[in-house]
């Protein structure tokens, strides 16, 4: 892009002094004509400037001392064409004393004036920046880029400075610190170049965490000239480095520096190869062509987020971790290191996933979690999704009663749902009832089967109340116009009770069309939002097991497993070459069985403490604080009764159950893969309780190297409650090692944490 200069309003008084009116003058009145300007010649310089927009003084002596009386001027330019110190020192007299609207430039003596350079005048001249100081080559490339011209000095005093003590050094024939000083300019000279490029890395990694790749991308190319400068001004240098072993922390600056722009331009690639593969997944009538491009495109999003990966861990590398200032950005990189390699999993996958040469069905259901069960919530609603040869084809929704209205068979129900729920028959709204996502999809499936002859899923998600508001906070307000109403993260669960709740009657389609109302414009809308900021919170919720899968598919399952992704009980185990083990294992689960939705006004806090006697036995303490912020005793909040049930070690001695520190003798047990305590209570509206449990190990550890560990299960569809950790040792059990950051005092071990997962605690002790 050539360096041109606009003039922005036409017929403007121009002045140019110049007392011998050089070759320069001749130019600029030729110029500055063209663009239908009044412009002014005067050997000497005029008793007030007031009346004119631009003054262009050409080698002026009088100006500085004359400036009082010269009236209020709008802009004027001083042009130096041989004394650059004049220049310079003119400069430092207008920076010194503030004198505003005045700029200086140096342009060497020339018989002829180039176009471009006249150009560069005029732009500098009329440009609103801040810099007032330009030295003009007499030859200019008539290709140079804006971005690159005027050569400005951006901190004058500094420089000054600089110079001032180098005169210093010099009059006073100081070779020997002007040498010293050579030197170490010499060699550092490339450090100065690289402080705007670590800016422009800066805010190139800030955009692209908001997901702007394009703006990104244009930060990264501003400071790529820096960088330029930077790496040449280093490689004079280098020999000297390698020589005393400190080239490795500039390589290494360098180096980062290259990653980081692989990493963006990457990711920006990936951004509109996945917004693509949106729109094709969703594009019905595909063509054959079309459907070559979506595997295309798979498979290239499968490549680069590998490439992705391996440039994100080799800066996680090589970024320091001891450096406060660099914390954030590890932090930031091992997230999304841990998002990628999960990511990479998948993708192989997702051909198969959308139905190739092929159709699939997925089953989902709705879990309304502000009235929790043991498996997520109340399922209200569920949908069929349908896929067909890599296209979306259909997502129906239902209201769970419409199937629920249609069985006729009697299913006996769990006992809690029969005592306390009073509730003789089992439905498909209920049939979350255990901990278990894998045994819920199948009773699910059961259900359907009898209600809806609905069979042959190839899976099926669990979708909480808590993931689809989640997953609106990458939409803002959505529109619905079925029903004249905005809907957005903060507003969609009162929205929705409003429509399921109000002038219901049976048969009632009312949250049903509501629900596919949010729906389809979520569909229709997703080529308007970020689909990366779709899937970190499709993630994020699956994460905090808002959101639970089942597939069919073998293979992909077992991936899923593996993230923890699929709302599973998990099986604790010892390490293979380690004997003297002990796996402790807590799962404590509602079952909100008041017939309200009192858990969005419920608030929960666990607290465990673990206490290993002198002799090496395991004493486990439970304490859960729950708080009913309900203000009053009317749907949808109200009284919180909850079937509580709890999972411990099937090795285990249950000592005491207290409910308000009350003892509980009259509770369920079951002793299978675990065993299960369960039992009922209340809490009356803007009240709390404290719930206990203790038990203790059958087995205890002996003299030696030992293991314990805690996995702590959270509930799906549970909000992210506070968890206090306390580990108390005997005298003869020493710390020697843990997979967590704890405060240790004495032989206590503390740990404070978020429930937002599934969570396990490890421990290496010693035993005397």
């Amino acid at each position: 892009m050539v360096n041109t200069a606009h003039i922005i309003s036409g017929k403007q008084k121009i002045l140019v002094v110049d007392s011998k009116q050089s070759v320069l003058t001749s130019r600029l009145k030729q110029y500055l004509k063209k663009y239908d300007n009044d412009v002014y010649f005067s050997p000497n310089l005029p008793p007030g400037l007031t009346i004119f927009d631009f003054c262009f003084l050409i080698n002026d002596d009088t100006f500085i001392r004359r400036r009082n009386e010269l009236g209020r001027w709008q802009s004027v330019i001083l042009i130096y064409t041989k004394n650059s110190k004049k220049a310079w020192n003119t400069a430092k007299t207008i920076e010194k004393e503030k004198i505003p609207h005045v700029k200086i430039i140096h342009c060497l003596d020339a018989h002829s004036y180039t176009e471009s350079m006249i150009e560069e005048i005029i732009w500098f001249s009329l440009s609103k920046s801040k810099e007032i100081y330009l030295s003009v080559r007499t030859h200019v490339s008539s290709d140079r880029h804006l971005h690159t011209v005027p050569q400005i000095k951006n901190n004058m005093s500094f420089t000054y400075k600089i110079f001032g003590y180098i005169e210093k050094l010099i009059s006073k024939k100081n070779i020997t610190l002007v040498a010293l000083f050579a030197i170490f300019v010499y060699h550092t000279a490339f450090l100065l170049p690289l402080v705007p490029a670590g800016l422009s890395a800066h805010k190139a990694i800030k955009e692209m965490e908001d997901g702007k790749y394009k703006v990104a991308a244009q930060h990264i190319k501003d400071g790529e000239q820096y960088v330029t400068s930077a790496k040449q001004l280093y490689n004079l240098a280098r020999p000297t480095f390698l020589l005393f072993s400190l080239a490795q922390i500039p390589d290494d600056i360098f180096s980062i520096h290259e990653r980081i722009i692989k990493v963006i331009n990457i990711s920006q690639i990936l951004q509109e190869d996945t917004h693509q593969l949106f729109s094709f997944v969703f594009k019905k009538n595909k063509t054959a062509d079309e459907k070559k491009q979506t595997s295309d495109i798979i498979i290239l999003v499968q490549k680069n987020v590998s490439k992705l990966e391996e440039h994100l861990i080799y800066l996680n590398q090589k970024i320091p971790t001891s450096l406060s200032i660099t914390k954030p950005y590890k932090e930031s990189l091992t997230s999304a290191i841990h998002l990628l390699g999960k990511t990479k999993k998948i993708v192989p996958f997702f051909s198969e996933l959308i139905a190739y040469k092929n159709e699939k069905k997925y089953l989902l259901l709705f879990a309304n979690n502000m009235e929790l069960r043991p498996g997520g919530g109340f399922i209200g609603s569920y949908g069929v999704v349908s896929m067909k040869d890599l296209t979306f084809e259909d997502l129906s929704i239902y209201d769970v009663y419409d199937a629920d209205g249609q069985l006729t068979a009697h299913i006996p129900p769990p006992p809690a749902i029969r005592d306390y729920l009073s509730q003789p028959h089992w439905f498909l709204r209920d049939s979350a009832f255990s901990p278990d996502f894998y045994e819920n999809y199948y009773q699910a499936k059961y259900f359907l089967a009898k209600e809806k002859q609905f069979s042959e899923f190839d899976g099926g998600i669990l979708i909480t109340t808590s993931a689809i508001k989640n997953i609106l906070k990458a939409y803002g307000d959505l529109y619905l116009p079925d029903f004249n109403e905005k809907v957005n993260s903060d507003n969609f669960y009162i929205k929705t009770q409003l429509y399921a709740e109000k002038e219901f009657f049976p048969g009632s389609t009312q949250k049903k069309s509501f629900l596919s109302a949010v729906t389809r414009q979520i569909l229709i809308n997703m080529d308007t939002v970020s689909q990366r900021e779709i899937l970190l919170q499709i993630i994020k919720s699956a994460e905090e097991k808002q959101i639970a899968f089942y597939l069919e598919e073998e293979n992909l399952q077992k991936i899923i497993d593996s993230f923890y992704w699929s709302g599973r009980i998990i099986e604790p185990f010892c390490p293979s070459q380690v004997e003297n083990c002990y796996t402790d294992f807590l799962f404590p689960y509602d079952a909100n069985l008041g017939v309200n939705k009192a858990n969005f006004f419920v608030n929960r806090k666990m607290d465990v403490k673990i206490h290993i006697d002198e002799e090496g036995f395991v004493h486990t303490y439970l304490n859960i604080h729950f708080r009913n912020e309900s203000l009053q005793d009317i749907f949808p909040g109200g009284v919180y009764r909850n079937y509580l049930q709890i999972l411990v070690p099937r090795n285990s001695l249950i000592k005491q159950i207290t409910v308000a520190d009350k003892p509980v003798t009259n509770y369920d047990q079951e002793i299978g893969q675990f065993k299960r305590v369960g039992f009922f209570f209340e809490i009356p509206i803007q009240s709390q309780k404290n719930i206990t449990i203790e038990y203790k190990s059958l087995k205890a550890f002996d003299r030696g190297r030992s293991i314990y560990q805690l996995l702590f299960q959270k509930q799906t569809g549970s909000i992210n409650n506070d968890l206090n950790l306390e580990i108390t040792l005997p005298s003869n059990m020493f710390l020697v090692n843990q997979n967590f950051s704890p405060l240790v005092k004495h032989n206590q071990i503390i740990y404070n944490t978020n429930l937002s997962t599934d969570k396990i605690f490890f421990i290496e002790l010693l035993k005397d």
